[in-house]
């Protein structure tokens, strides 16, 4: 990750070779044609969304984040890539579209663990 004058860029490779690289800039106001309409929308969106399972063999471990003071500002993206969301055998031409990014930055906040979900069969 670099940071510089309110201008960010990600780029990395995970362990099974997704990769994913965004390039943006802090921005005043959320991108015009997002479904979420205002900043505060999508605030409550993510923060009333702040659980995720990952799979772990036949079951799924949870995760939630549990924050302090809950803030984001929106981001003007400049350029995004994702081998994950550009497979067309996933997702056909036009079945998807980037839709926001957001920042979330000197955030007192804990990761706590949740319940193990089996998956049967």
């Amino acid at each position: 990750m670099k940071e510089q004058n309110n201008h960010f860029h990600i780029d990395f490779v995970s362990s099974d070779n997704t990769t994913i690289e965004i390039d943006a800039k802090l921005n005043h106001k959320l991108n015009d044609n997002s479904i979420f309409e205002t900043i505060e929308n999508v605030s409550a969106f993510f923060e009333n969304g702040s659980v995720g399972y990952s799979p772990n063999g036949k079951n799924f471990d949870g995760l939630k984040l549990e924050t302090y003071k809950w803030e984001v500002k929106p981001l003007e993206v400049e350029n995004v890539k994702s081998s994950f969301f550009e497979n067309k055998d996933i997702f056909p031409t036009g079945s998807i579209q980037f839709d926001n990014a957001i920042l979330m930055e000197n955030i007192e906040h804990e990761w706590k663990s949740l319940k193990t979900i089996n998956h049967c069969c």
